[in-house]
């Protein structure tokens, strides 16, 4: 079916423009053209050359999605209630707000990331049977606990004639690492560890609220993370809360 439809042009002041428009688009009989076909068909047509307002604010909430890994769902409104003056300060009133609770979180998450590495390697000395507090707190040895990629552990051999002790223990086949410990005596400490830092070994450190064996130092982790899982949901709830404002 072929509808027959007219050309018009709407004339208002420069800063009424997008309430005439708006008053108009709910109209059935209205359908808006794009202005790149009246250029091309119109002699004489050019289009309006301004900047909308509300582009430098979406790029803020653009920014705010991108940085706090949000997704803000759109909502549709035909009157608006504020100034877009209002609404810049809004944006950065929320995202002050916002930021704070989310940087909280991320340090608490990578707390419970890091408490987790130490309680996988947990698993590991507990076969030893040690006690933390003697391990750690040697006069004359230093004990370092974390992961080799396999590929480093392949050139250990190159280094047997090193001052140093290497126990390996259990396989990451994911991330292709071997979780192990290496000691060396306080003279050959720094030598020791440069080598290992040049063999990409990522370091482990058990919290030094870990005392006692490691069946005790488990039960203190995982009361750690807990801890920080109540914490991580009062502060998500706080989020919520911010955005019912």
């Amino acid at each position: 079916m072929i509808t027959k439809m007219r050309l018009i042009n709407l004339t208002a002041d420069k800063s009424m423009v997008d309430e005439v428009l708006r008053r108009f688009i709910d109209y059935k009989g209205f359908h808006p053209v794009d202005n790149q076909k009246i250029l091309t068909t119109v002699h004489g047509a050019s289009t309006f050359e301004g900047t909308n307002p509300a582009t430098e604010l979406l790029e803020q909430i653009y920014e705010i999605e991108e940085e706090l890994n949000l997704t803000l769902l759109p909502v549709k409104t035909r009157k608006l209630k504020t100034t877009l003056d209002d609404m810049h300060q809004y944006i950065l009133k929320s995202h002050k707000e916002f930021k704070v609770e989310f940087d909280d979180i991320k340090a608490l998450e990578q707390e419970n990331s890091n408490i987790l590495d130490a309680l996988k390697q947990l698993e590991n000395l507990a076969e030893m049977e040690l006690s933390f507090d003697d391990l750690f707190s040697t006069k004359f040895v230093s004990v370092r606990i974390g992961k080799l990629p396999f590929d480093s552990v392949e050139r250990m051999s190159y280094y047997s004639h090193k001052p140093f002790i290497f126990i390996p223990f259990s396989e990451e086949k994911d991330t292709k690492e071997l979780w192990c410990l290496y000691l060396t005596t306080n003279e050959f400490k720094r030598e020791i560890d440069n080598l290992f830092t040049s063999l990409h070994f990522e370091r482990v450190y058990i919290p030094d609220f870990v005392h006692g064996t490691p069946k005790n130092a488990k039960e203190a982790l995982q009361a750690m993370i807990d801890h920080n899982k109540k914490e991580i949901d009062q502060f998500r709830q706080i989020l919520i809360d911010l955005g019912l404002k």
